[in-house]
């Protein structure tokens, strides 16, 4: 019988998914990769199952000391020994730090880390300030957050437990295998208990995480690929409002989303009333505002019912990243409509703005209550949107859509079609965007009055939306319509009313098309799209490949086109209200449209750095979405990649040179991106030697950033994904000081390997030996040094194949003889597979001896005394170049014509300088 041989490894996995506050009203679907795994159509339950939530361990057995605040800086100081960094910290997190000798747990808010790679060391700054022990074993933990549940008609209950069958979900055993397993359901009910599978792994003290809607992974099989792949979950909450308790009149809540054309087979789920969205998000006093049922108006109950007349739903996911009045000015931008207080009453108000009031029967305002017309004016012509194009997310297919209309009158007048982008992300159905862009287009289109007025006390009974009549013949306003957008009521010493208005879109008539949009909320939620100023626009690494497409349809499709790469491309958020960001190419024809990215937080270089591998605090300012920042992930410093250690306010530690980058010298001033988690990769394919423009255009409520505004990035495509790593460590003389001290150095580097090098968990430039990747070997190159400009010459001067050497010494007979003048050489040690290099190196510099050669240099003869015999006289030798080295040298002095009488004579060598 034949030995047995091992072709790959099964994977299951064990794992607590926390998706959002609960409790939900269902969980409709599943997916993996892009894949539905389960949904409610065909979802398998298995059995019962216990509630709860976990924990993750960051360090098992750790050894530290605290010293409390004062000692070593205003926070507590707890150093950690022996560690090689933990991964997934992020300034403010909450952890809990345990002392098994002592059995103590204590709770302990983290605003500050570095990590000391070489020394295995790893500080921290903590709260509370007064935390001090002496050196003793710690662990440290995660929090658990507060859970979630809820359950609704056919909805697994909370504490169900459904099986998921899809072994052949990524192609089976002959590719990457599939998903099978048992998965459990927390809801977050507030009475959720325990789940079994956390406490037996994590102690019987596991909370049961209730507000929190999560999945429990049982011991999953994940397939044959050790990569975990992005997973997605469906949910629907509408029906469950704060604490499982009902949601505000139910009746008008759900408004269905189906469209028309979509399967009839599929269930995308309900979409919400945005008057119930809005009404939560003041009321919800776990992450909403706080405010009482008795702070709601009776308007609340009037838009409802509007809303859900109009068929007008929406779906959208709030994060705590964008602030809660952001969110709110967006869901009033979807349904155009004024968010107040009335000061009457106290009360919260809505507004929907709809053609609903009787032209003759509102306010007038003129001459008589009118105390100063200010500045009213309307758009020129050549301002006037012609255009518009809505995007939205399209349920039929689960990605990003988008219609068009155009006023083909106003084309045709003006001669020319400006248009404009805006984003509508809550609207699941294509006619809901039609008629939005239809109600957009009527307001951008047309030359619409507006401007700000000051009135009498008359005005102070208006609110917010209130439509006026303006009347002054003087100024061309025979009964004007106009919205109030904004009201003043004066300071209690000025108490003329301020008015900023609007004229009303709905009072245009057949001008226009249809609807109408008056202005933007009370208060400023939204802005227009801003370039950016940090942007990382790369050829993607083959690591961020293998992250989207997996590892074996990468390696199938550069094994097809070893030449073929993606773009990634991302940038900073340039405003609190940025949605997303196109990414544009031009490719030879003309600019076009290749996928959408995020945004990353980002941070500026405030001091120069070095190449040295173990220079590792970077001092930084100005930074964007700290707080969103964790240990663990990597950053972008101009070309080379970085591994974050360490967090504070003012600075990061780092590990340098990860993935195909080695250190490089950055002056202050560079941005640093932390990209990962965050860049994407473009749709289109590209080969080795093309060259193109790119330019990123974000977008915001208001639309998208003209595509003449945008800043160009140029990006050449080298195969970057195919390429071998750099050799990691490079030292010469064991140091990384250049230049050396003797051209007989040794050199001595660590193997990496690419096609292993594809977690999570990053190796640093310093780290140990990897691999090798099959099939890579070395060479140490020996490159001249231009004696005019101090450049690197290409090509080698010499090519030493090392093999899978990790060290060489070179040799005087290692040098080939150096063109005349040539005093230095730069020596390379490259990784080479085939016919392809590295794409990034080191080099250390060398001052040559017995190879330089004088024979270009000024021969001066001196003669003392008269005619030309030279008995008795002396000979010098004038070299007019620095540092020669002839020490130990054969020195040739060759005389034309012979026989000048220069026997026996002093022969002088001068060295200038």
């Amino acid at each position: 019988m034949g030995s047995s041989v091992i072709v790959g490894y099964r994977y299951a996995l064990g794992a607590h998914l926390a998706l959002c506050h609960g409790p939900v009203d269902v969980i409709r679907e599943i997916r993996v990769d892009d894949r539905t795994a389960w949904s409610l159509a065909d979802g398998t339950v298995s059995g019962g199952g216990e509630g709860v939530g976990a924990v993750t361990t960051l360090l098992a057995n750790g050894n530290a000391a605290a010293f409390p605040a004062g000692e070593q800086g205003s926070t507590a100081a707890l150093n950690i020994y022996g560690s090689n960094g933990i991964l997934g910290l992020s300034l403010g997190q909450a952890l809990d730090l345990t002392l098994p000798g002592s059995g103590i747990t204590q709770r302990i808010i983290l605003r500050g880390i570095a990590f000391d790679e070489r020394e295995h060391l790893t500080w921290m700054q903590v709260e509370p300030k007064t935390l001090s022990f002496a050196f003793q074993p710690v662990s440290l933990s995660t929090v658990p957050g507060s859970g979630s549940s809820g359950d609704e008609g056919d909805i697994p209950a909370p504490g169900t437990r459904i099986r998921i069958d899809k072994p052949e979900l990524f192609g089976g055993e002959s590719r990457e295998g599939g998903i099978v397993g048992d998965i459990d359901i927390l809801m977050g009910a507030p009475d959720q208990g325990s789940n079994s599978y956390l406490a037996a792994r994590a102690g019987t003290d596991v909370p049961g995480f209730r507000g929190l809607c999560s999945l429990v992974l049982r011991q999953v099989y994940m397939g044959l690929n050790p990569y975990l792949k992005p997973w997605a979950v469906r949910v629907t909450r509408i029906l469950t409002a704060e604490d499982g308790a009902a949601q505000w009149y139910p009746e008008t809540a759900e408004i269905a989303a189906m469209d028309p054309e979509s399967d009839p087979t599929s269930d995308p789920g309900p979409d919400m009333n945005p008057a119930h969205i809005i009404r939560e998000c003041l009321t919800n006093r776990t992450w909403g505002l706080g405010y009482g049922v008795a702070d709601i108006g009776p308007s609340f109950t009037t838009a409802a019912d509007q809303l859900l007349a109009e068929g007008f739903g929406l779906s959208l996911l709030w994060q705590s990243d964008a602030s809660l009045e952001e969110f709110l000015g967006d869901i009033l931008h979807h349904i155009d409509a004024q968010l107040y207080v009335d000061r009457r009453t106290g009360r919260w108000e809505l507004k929907l703005i709809r053609d609903d009031y009787d032209p003759e029967a509102v306010p007038v305002f003129d001459a008589t209550n009118v105390v100063d017309w200010g500045e009213l004016g309307r758009r020129e012509a050549v301002d006037l949107v012609k255009g518009l194009t809505v995007t939205f997310s399209d349920l039929r297919t689960d990605q990003p859509g988008s219609v068009s209309v155009t006023d083909t009158a106003r084309v045709q007048l003006m001669g020319q079609v400006i248009s404009t982008t805006v984003d509508y992300p809550g609207v699941r159905r294509e006619d809901l965007a039609v008629r939005l862009a239809e109600r957009d287009l009527r307001a951008l289109s047309a030359p619409l009055l507006s401007g700000e007025i000051t009135v009498n006390r008359q005005g102070a009974d208006l609110d917010p939306g209130d439509v006026i009549r303006l009347v002054n013949p003087r100024r061309g306003l025979e009964g004007a319509l106009l919205r109030v957008i904004e009201i003043d009521h004066g300071d209690g010493r000025d108490n003329r009313v301020r008015l900023r208005l609007v004229e009303d879109a709905f009072a245009l008539g057949s001008t226009a098309l249809v609807g109408g949009e008056v202005a933007s909320p009370p208060t400023s939620f939204l802005s227009v799209p801003h370039p950016l100023s940090r942007r990382l626009v790369r050829e993607s690494p083959y690591w961020l490949l293998v992250q989207e497409l997996g590892h074996a349809q990468t390696d199938a499709e550069l094994a097809a086109d070893p030449d073929a790469g993606l773009l990634m491309a991302v940038g900073e958020r340039p405003s609190a209200d940025a949605l997303d960001a196109l990414v544009w190419v031009d490719t030879g024809p003309g600019y076009a449209s290749d996928g959408t990215t995020s945004f990353a937080p980002t941070a500026i270089l405030d001091a120069d750095i070095t190449d040295d591998p173990e220079e590792v605090l970077l001092p930084l300012r100005d930074w964007t979405g700290l707080l969103g920042l964790a240990t663990g992930t990597l950053a972008a410093i101009g070309d080379e990649f970085v591994r974050v250690d360490g967090l504070s306010a003012n600075s990061i530690t780092v590990g340098r040179g990860c993935l195909d980058t080695v250190p490089r010298t950055h002056p202050a001033g560079t941005p640093v991106i932390f990209w990962q988690g965050h860049a994407e990769t473009t749709s289109g394919r590209f080969v080795a030697g093309e060259s193109f423009p790119v330019r990123i255009l974000p977008r915001t409520g208001l639309g998208t950033l003209p595509l003449a505004q945008a800043p160009t990035d140029i990006v050449t495509f080298s195969a970057r994904a195919i390429r071998p790593l750099p050799p990691g460590n490079l030292r010469g003389d064991g140091g990384f000081v250049s230049p050396l001290a003797s051209p007989e150095a040794t050199l001595t580097w660590a193997h990496r390997d690419r096609l292993s090098q594809t977690s999570s968990v990053f190796d640093s430039y310093l780290a140990g030996d990897i691999g090798p990747e099959p099939g890579v070997t070395y060479q140490v190159r020996i490159h001249w040094v231009d004696p005019d400009t101090g450049e690197t010459l290409e090509p080698a001067a010499a090519v030493i194949e090392a093999g899978t050497a990790t060290s060489w010494t070179l040799a005087e007979a290692d040098y080939p003889e150096p063109p005349p003048g040539v005093e230095q050489a730069d020596l390379r040690v490259r990784a080479v597979r085939g016919a392809y290099e590295d794409r990034a190196f080191r080099a250390y510099r060398v001052t040559l001896g017995g190879k330089v050669q004088v024979s270009a240099q000024d021969l001066v003869l001196l003669c003392f005394g008269t005619g030309i015999d030279l008995v008795g006289q002396d000979l010098i030798l004038t070299c007019n170049g620095p540092g020669l080295d002839i020490v130990e040298q054969q020195l040739v002095l060759d005389l034309t014509p012979p026989g000048l009488g220069v026997i026996q004579q002093e022969l002088i060598v001068a060295l200038t300088p």
